[in-house]
Parts: structure tokens; C-alpha cells; sequence
């Protein structure tokens, strides 16, 4: 999914200026961005959460903040993408 977004936008801008030159070309990036974030928040909470949940880590974290954290992430993106939908590349 995040590849088939990285190239319609590659075929939709006209060039590399377009990513900050343009609303849209803003709005990919703060797509970008937002997705890498979820990935890196993703790859922690498998390789850091079980532990800590289960009182074996440094210090315990509740499962509703980082699940918190993840859900105001995800719906950033979405936002950004439904934004993403209605904008027209220049």
C-alpha cells in the first residue's frame, strides 16, 4: 500500500520541487511521514510491549495510552489522506 501511494505521486507531481512546492506535494509528505511513524510505533510495540505488559520491562506501560498514541496517529493519516483525495496536483 505505501509503495502504490509513493508512485502515484511520483506520477502525479511533476518533479521533486513539487513535494514542497505544492499543497498536495505537502500532503504526501505529511502522509509519508505520518506511515513511517506508524511503522517505527508498530516495530516498538512488538518488540517492546509484551514484555513491559507483562511487568518484566524497565517500567510498565498501560495498553491504553500506547494504543492512544497509535489511534491519533492513524487517524492524522487518514485525515491527511482523505485530504490527499480531494486535492488536485499543480
Amino acid at each position: 500500500m505505501l509503495a502504490t501511494g509513493v508512485l502515484s505521486a511520483w506520477l502525479r507531481l511533476s518533479g521533486p520541487a513539487a513535494l514542497l512546492g505544492t499543497g498536495y506535494g505537502r500532503l504526501v509528505l505529511l502522509k509519508a511521514l505520518g506511515a513511517g511513524l506508524l511503522l517505527v510505533l508498530g516495530r516498538r510495540a512488538r518488540r517492546r510491549l509484551p514484555s513491559r505488559l507483562a511487568g518484566a520491562g524497565p517500567r510498565p506501560v498501560p495498553l491504553a495510552r500506547w494504543l492512544g498514541a497509535e489511534l491519533v496517529v492513524m487517524v492524522a493519516v487518514f485525515a491527511v489522506a482523505a485530504g490527499l483525495a480531494g486535492a488536485t496536483p499543480s
